[in-house]
């Protein structure tokens, strides 16, 4: 069992808005009494032909049960190569949670600057991404099926 953790060549090589929406909400009748809840998901993926490893951050800010602002990104990472193959067990990908924690960090950080930019000037710019301890979302390694993404 290796005792020190991989160290994997990485590069944020492009950013993708993979979901936005902005729904109608009367902000004047929102008070200190609602509550508002932050759903929260992180998914990731693989291209095996490019050797890139995606976090898909997604957030739906609510009112009751009701959306009013949702948004979902994707950090497309390029691994090198060398590093990528350190990564394939069998016919899975094996990502430490060490890296993909990192990585989710730069992933949120970024959605929640595209969220800022798309919201400034509107009613919706109120609601910010909280810090979030990706410690407690991120609790393995991430195990990817290299079927699931031929």
């Amino acid at each position: 069992m290796r005792k020190e953790p991989l160290k994997i060549g990485f590069a944020l090589v492009s950013i993708s808005t993979e979901q936005f929406a902005m729904l109608d909400f009367d902000s004047n009748n929102l008070n200190s009494t609602d509550e508002i809840k932050l759903e929260t998901e992180i998914k990731f993926g693989i291209n095996i032909v490019e050797k890139l490893f995606t976090v898909y951050p997604s957030f739906k800010f609510q009112k009751n049960t009701s959306p009013f602002l949702i948004i979902e990104t994707g950090c497309h990472f390029s691994i090198l190569e060398n590093d990528w193959k350190l990564l394939i067990n069998d016919e899975q990908m094996i990502f430490p949670k060490g890296l993909v924690t990192h990585l989710s960090v730069i992933a949120v950080g970024t959605t929640r600057g595209i969220l800022h930019e798309k919201t400034d000037g509107t009613r919706h710019n109120e609601f910010l991404l909280p810090t979030i301890n990706l410690t407690e979302i991120i609790d393995n390694d991430i195990k990817l099926n290299i079927d699931d993404f031929e």
